[in-house]
């Protein structure tokens, strides 16, 4: 079992330092930030270059779900 070390008031401080920089990253306790709204985003409808593309994606992903399975027969 390892022993705890002992805290100094050196460590609490940059502790303390180290949140105190998450605090101000921004997420869901920033209010004064504007969000964007609906009419300012233009979203394209996908063309068949892009469906294409994320089929291939999505054979891909399966082919690798497909090789990590464990491969046993039912006896």
């Amino acid at each position: 079992m390892q022993r705890q070390k002992r805290q100094s008031p050196d460590d609490t401080s940059q502790r303390q330092k180290a949140l105190s920089i998450w605090d101000d990253e921004g997420g869901a306790g920033r209010a004064d930030i504007p969000v964007a709204s609906q009419e300012q985003w233009t979203v394209r409808q996908p063309g068949n270059g892009d469906l294409i593309a994320i089929g291939a994606r999505i054979i891909g992903l399966k082919n690798v779900l497909v090789a990590f399975l464990p491969r046993h027969r039912p006896a």
